[in-house]
């Protein structure tokens, strides 16, 4: 379907987007026919405004979700890092505790072994 240019499309971003989209292992049928139809359409001419809009759309749905699963995922592991990060924290004030601890009950040893038997 061949219809009027997009207005003020800049081919050269359009082409690197869509190389950029041919990057990545595409098994959503929909994704992949938009994907073909728009290298197909480049090959030849510049998409009209409404394969752009289609391809845009196409675009959208399908990698909307994967940046809101990535962003769950990043929250997640900046939870578990923040928790990490508190037991980290914990069991240095733990080490130092006992470090001290350590001193204090050698110098008690020590000075009995200063005095003898």
């Amino acid at each position: 379907m061949q219809g009027e240019p997009a207005l003020a499309l800049d081919v050269g971003r359009l082409r690197a987007l869509v190389a950029q989209v041919a990057e990545f292992r595409i098994r959503d049928r929909a994704m992949s026919s938009a994907q073909k139809t728009m290298e197909a359409i480049l090959t030849e001419r510049e998409p009209s405004a409404e394969e752009l809009r289609r391809y845009r759309q196409a675009i959208e749905r399908y990698f909307s979700g994967f940046v809101r699963e990535a962003r769950q995922r990043l929250d997640e592991l900046d939870r578990r890092i923040t928790q990490v990060n508190q037991v980290q924290f914990n069991l240095q004030a733990e080490r130092g505790v006992a470090l001290r601890r350590v001193e204090l009950t050698q110098g008690v040893l020590s000075g009995v072994a200063e005095i003898g038997d």
